[in-house]
């Protein structure tokens, strides 16, 4: 679908993609990281990681799940060992009096927990490697 935006004053017709709670907006060529809260609300904007052609190489046996923005972690819900399916909630966070459950772009097996159970993370934050 298309919203609209305005870049350096000049109103943009920009493409919305929906990705969970996430939404990536399209501006100019350039992808912005639109996180959505409850009405509508945006939380966080904030620039798109480079394109995965342009990054550098990663090991194709690691993904990792990262928090979507900044928040507490109320329920770690797998453990190293643990299978998890594409599009399985892994992490259950709080953010300005919210829960949002964070969900693997990825299935593997969970190789790391870098989270505690009512520890603090930052947008960006690693939580699981599998």
């Amino acid at each position: 679908s298309n919203a609209f935006a305005a870049a350096n004053n000049v109103p943009k017709t920009a493409t919305v993609d929906p990705v969970t709670e996430t939404y990536t907006v399209n501006v100019d060529g350039r992808n912005f990281n639109v996180i959505v809260g409850p009405g509508g609300a945006p939380l966080t904007i904030q620039p798109a990681a480079a394109d995965k052609s342009h990054a550098a190489p990663v090991a194709s046996s690691s993904s990792v799940v990262y928090a979507p923005m900044a928040g507490n972690i109320l329920k770690i819900l797998v453990d190293v060992g643990s299978v998890v399916e594409e599009g399985e909630v892994v992490v259950i966070m709080e953010a300005m009096k919210m829960e949002t459950e964070v969900r693997s772009k990825f299935a593997g097996i969970v190789s790391a927990v870098h989270i505690k159970e009512g520890g603090a993370v930052a947008g960006g934050n690693a939580l699981i490697s599998l």
